[in-house]
């Protein structure tokens, strides 16, 4: 039987993509219904099944409002991505890469080019010497060049949105202190309907598509009080000192058969850790890791651990307490969330904590034999 993947969604979409651009079905608020209409029956056709709620969304994606364009634009994966496949159909896989991957680089490279509509908000840290610039690199040319590299902190201006979310791939080595708690941030990563302003240029309503994807020396701190956001955050460090690094890779322009070789070494390598009916089963092999980092540098986290070590000591039972946890702010400096928020981080620190001590234990994450 067929499977109804990510993969066969997106060939759907590319299939449609005449008709859409023709303006025979235009994506705005007004007509999101006639849009949806399209979409069951285009699913229809092929699957003789109705598309559930998830198909829909992601069939809709495929699309990008654009009102100061006369035709309407389409919003496709880089062609590279489809000669990959294409060779990797031809029963073609290469016998080496330029250079090596980690595994979990090779995961983060699967996902960021096969599965663009998840709503994550990948951060990279490592200390220098560690490859940061050098993937970052291979990301952009993967993409074919279609990146914003706008910081962070520039995502606030609506001129500078507006140009960044023209692009497929937003990544940058640019993120500081406290910049993780922009108003717009969990908007973008989201993909909610987000108001934009073009320089000389009509304010217009836009549902952001880029991928979000930042590096950075040190993991910055993040005293978010949404914990959806939370959610969304994938946290990858990479702090091993490359020993004799390659310094010219960091720079390097490979050539396409060297990053159509990459895509198809990802997608043999990785697809075993993903579930069909789980898109974001991968996120079990980032989750102790991200984990770590948040409940690290969030205070209701960090005061949790406190407790937690206290009892550890003592045997005690004591439990956080709003109170005690804005005495723990007063004294190191924090600022206290409202007793709501603290709550409803409260409750996803318990359900998702992790330590040092839990990450030493994490299994090495296994890549599919060939």
């Amino acid at each position: 039987m067929k499977k109804y993947d990510d993969y066969f969604l997106t060939e759907l979409i590319l299939k449609s993509n005449i008709e859409f651009i023709s303006g025979k079905y235009f994506y705005n608020q007004k007509e999101i219904k006639n849009i949806d209409k399209y979409i069951t029956k285009l699913y229809y056709n092929e699957t003789l099944k109705m598309p559930s709620e998830r198909d829909i969304k992601y069939l809709k994606s495929g699309i990008i409002n654009n009102p100061n364009a006369e035709e309407k634009e389409f919003w496709y994966r880089p062609a590279i991505i489809d000669e990959a496949m294409d060779l990797k159909e031809k029963g073609y896989f290469p016998q080496e890469l330029p250079f090596p991957l980690e595994d979990k680089q090779l995961l983060i490279l699967f996902i960021i080019l096969f599965h663009p509509e998840l709503e994550v908000f990948f951060i990279t840290t490592g200390i220098g010497g560690s490859g940061k610039s050098t993937f970052l690199n291979i990301i952009k040319q993967l993409f074919e060049n279609d990146v914003s590299s706008t910081p962070l902190a520039d995502l606030s201006n609506d001129f500078m949105l507006a140009e960044a979310l023209k692009h497929r791939l937003i990544a940058s080595d640019e993120i500081g202190a406290g910049e993780l708690n922009l108003p717009k941030l969990k908007t973008i990563v989201s993909k909610q309907l987000i108001q934009v302003n073009e320089k000389f240029g009509a304010t217009y309503t836009t549902r952001a598509q880029s991928i979000l994807f930042y590096s950075c020396n040190q993991a910055p701190k993040i005293d978010i009080s949404d914990s959806g956001m939370l959610r969304r955050i994938v946290f990858y460090s990479r702090n091993t000192v490359i020993e004799k690094p390659d310094t010219s890779l960091k720079d390097k322009k490979f050539t396409r058969q060297q990053l159509i070789d990459i895509i198809i070494y990802c997608y043999n390598s990785v697809v075993s850790e993903f579930n069909e009916h789980d898109p974001y089963s991968w996120k079990n092999v980032f989750r102790k890791e991200t984990n770590v980092y948040l409940v690290g540098t969030n205070s209701v986290g960090l005061y949790y651990k406190l407790i937690k070590e206290q009892n550890k000591k003592i045997k005690d039972i004591s439990t956080p307490t709003y109170s005690s946890y804005r005495a723990f702010c007063s004294e190191n400096g924090y600022k206290a969330f409202s007793s709501g928020k603290y709550e409803e981080i409260l409750s996803w620190i318990k359900d998702n904590y992790c330590d040092e001590e839990d990450l030493k234990k994490e299994p090495e994450f296994q890549l599919l034999p060939f």
